[in-house]
């Protein structure tokens, strides 16, 4: 794994920072939080017999738009946080909303679903 001290495309001194730090710890609690949305939406697809090649959602189809959406994003963020759009740190804040945003809503869709209240994180 590379440093995570050593300068990057778009590297902010503020990932030093305790508010980086904290950002960056919520950041993967609300990935696993997501996960375990996507794996319990998964499972009640599964019940109804939906094969995963018939709703796009096999591993090679998978594969390909994540890798696909993380390259593109990855240029993007490097690209605004070169040109001083943004910094790092505004980027991260908009991450952790955008997932915290996304939690929320499989946690209405699963509390839907389920007909009981679930809390993801």
């Amino acid at each position: 794994m590379a440093d995570e001290k050593k300068p990057g495309p778009w590297r902010d001194p503020a990932q030093d920072t305790l508010e980086w730090q904290m950002l960056a710890q919520e950041y993967r609690e609300l990935l696993h939080a997501v996960q375990s949305g996507i794996s319990a939406e998964r499972g009640q697809e599964d019940l109804h017999g939906i094969s995963e090649d018939l709703r796009g959602s096999g591993p090679k189809h998978l594969r390909v738009g994540v890798n696909a959406a993380l390259s593109d994003h990855g240029s993007l963020v490097g690209l605004l946080i070169r040109k001083g759009v943004i910094t790092g740190t505004e980027y991260m804040k908009a991450c952790v909303e955008g997932l915290r945003t996304e939690v929320e809503s499989y946690e209405r869709m699963l509390s839907q679903k389920l007909g009981t209240q679930i809390k993801l994180h």
